[in-house]
């Protein structure tokens, strides 16, 4: 008797496949090649522009906070954002690369498996499922708007760690004021996560399975 499939809770973030997490690279190449292939493209343009830019920009802010001149914390700061934004220009120059090719991939509806290009899936998923599409939208306010929350905490933070004169007791309590805003937010993002997947989308699929055998 052959053995029975795995069945695999973690999904491919393209195609939405179960697959194992050990297995993701195999998966990856044999199922989306043309992501890889632009991704490869990309890495060589981050190497030739990207990469220098950030490395400039670390070097020269990390010149004026060695060499104490007397605009060190400008000259510093300056530095450190060049090389956030050459980083976020290379997120976001690579998304812009990437995301025609993934609405042509086919992927899987996550309650009813039904297979269609990723452009159509909003559509699906809309007209077919609106309690998960609905889910979907709460989940994106959830999420977005947290991402943008923690680098404009950690942005500020920075600012005021570069160009102002703290007390120690804020140096003291810099582990804290970094890690535990970031670690609280992931957790509760995690949490909320399981639950929605539990409370929501299981249910969601066994309700389908029986009614569409």
């Amino acid at each position: 008797m052959a053995s029975p499939k795995p069945r695999y809770r973690y999904r491919c973030e393209i195609c939405g496949e179960a697959i194992g997490m050990l297995n993701e690279d195999s998966h990856w190449r044999s199922a989306h090649p043309e992501v890889l292939r632009v991704r490869r493209r990309f890495a060589r343009v981050y190497l030739v522009v990207y990469f220098p830019l950030a490395m400039a920009s670390l070097i020269l802010g990390s010149l004026a906070l060695i060499l104490q001149v007397s605009w060190w914390r400008i000259g510093f700061f300056a530095g450190i954002m060049g090389t956030f934004a050459a980083l976020m220009a290379a997120g976001i120059r690579e998304w812009k690369l990437e995301k025609p090719v993934r609405l042509r991939v086919i992927t899987a509806c996550p309650v009813c498996d039904a297979r269609m290009p990723t452009a159509d899936m909003r559509n699906h998923v809309e007209g077919t499922h609106p309690d998960i599409w609905r889910l979907v939208k709460q989940s994106y306010w959830l999420l977005n708007p947290g991402i943008f929350a923690v680098l404009a905490y950690l942005l500020v933070l920075l600012t005021m760690l570069i160009l102002f004169d703290l007390p120690d007791s804020v140096w003291d309590a810099l582990p804290f004021l970094l890690f535990v805003p970031i670690f609280s937010w992931m957790v509760i993002l995690g949490v909320v996560g399981f639950v929605l997947d539990r409370t929501r989308l299981q249910p969601a699929r066994e309700s389908w399975r029986m009614l569409h055998p």
